[in-house]
């Protein structure tokens, strides 16, 4: 398979150059190219360049192709490259985080977007694409009709790329569920962007926003986009500054939502016993079917707390004890069963 895949001298000793287990990484990949009828191929970490990334793609079939394209060398160009593809229309996911894709990749994802018309996922996260590339993203989203996921974790995009990306997404043509923001730098201006525009976006269902230094008073725009609705299923905001009061609001919205909110992560966000009261209000709510609610990681929420949080919800809810905490036998958590298999979380 090799002999018939690199007829080229030099890739075969730039191959031969790569530690044995790249090697035999690449082989099972291009397998993978070869003999499936919808191929997967996992080309991640093979310390991938330019030349042997060419050959690659030139041997992409016209079926369809999910890529993992992970932890390489690939940039600006070799993106390039990609777009350019016959096998293009057929490509149906891309992951391709942690490479050297700059914000001149701005155009390239434009047209990736826009012409990729079976790509459902993308990721893109721990790329330096900055505004200019989330930019140009953010115009190949509006025209986007099969686009479902996209990734942008860590990607230095600030204020003005993310207010683009959003206005995008609350656009009507666009077909995203899944947006992952997190780790990036934008401040007020980004935050009131992405949470003002949440309830016009009328598909997005999975927003993750961790550790982006949100705090209490960014959740406003949040509070009041609930109250009015929005399709928004998961909301992840794992690693904040939310506090007591952030929670306390982010309850009173979703206590009047319209469209239930049903998977909450609220890890490390530096809660305390006094976020207890707007949950349990929260929680009571005959309407509200949040399912999923992870409070681990937040020290300063005692026992007794959780305690009082089973026992008012026990009239509602089937109890049983997991005992686990980071991966040694500590003490019971109480785990919450509503609905059959829904269950909602209350850690420490």
């Amino acid at each position: 398979l090799v002999q018939a895949a690199w007829t080229d001298k030099q890739l075969v000793q730039e191959i031969s150059r790569l530690p044995e287990v790249v090697q035999s990484k690449l082989t099972e990949g291009l397998r993978e190219l070869a003999e499936s009828t919808t191929p997967s191929p996992d080309f991640s970490r093979c310390q991938l360049k330019s030349q042997l990334f060419a050959a690659i793609i030139a041997r992409l079939p016209r079926c369809p192709i999910k890529l993992a394209l992970t932890g390489n060398q690939l940039n600006d160009r070799d993106l390039a490259m990609l777009q350019t593809s016959p096998s293009l229309s057929f490509i149906e996911s891309i992951d391709i985080g942690f490479n050297k894709l700059t914000a001149a990749s701005a155009d390239t994802l434009h047209a990736l977007v826009h012409g990729a018309n079976r790509l459902t996922c993308l990721d893109l996260s721990h790329n330096n694409i900055g505004d200019d590339g989330a930019k140009g993203l953010a115009d190949g989203l509006r025209t986007s009709i099969s686009l479902r996921k996209l990734v942008l974790t860590k990607c230095q995009i600030d204020d003005e790329g993310v207010s683009a990306i959003m206005a995008a997404v609350a656009s009507h043509q666009t077909s995203l569920a899944s947006l992952d923001l997190s780790n990036n730098r934008f401040g007020e201006e980004g935050l009131d962007a992405i949470f003002s525009h949440v309830s016009a976006a009328t598909r997005l269902q999975y927003l993750t926003l961790r550790s982006c230094e949100i705090r209490s008073i960014d959740l406003e725009p949040l509070q009041e986009a609930l109250k009015h609705g929005c399709a928004l299923s998961s909301l992840d905001l794992r690693n904040n500054r939310l506090g007591d009061k952030g929670i306390q609001r982010l309850c009173e919205g979703i206590a009047q939502c319209q469209t239930r909110l049903q998977s909450l992560d609220l890890q490390k966000n530096n809660l305390s016993d006094g976020c207890l009261e707007g949950l349990l209000d929260c929680l009571m709510v005959p309407d509200v079917v949040l399912h999923n609610l992870n409070l681990a990681k937040n020290p300063n929420i005692t026992e007794a707390s959780l305690d009082l949080l089973n026992r008012i919800t026990i009239q509602t809810a089937d109890i049983k004890q997991r005992v686990q905490h980071r991966g040694r036998q500590q003490r019971a958590l109480p785990e919450l069963h509503q609905r059959g298999e829904d269950t909602l979380h209350s850690e420490a």
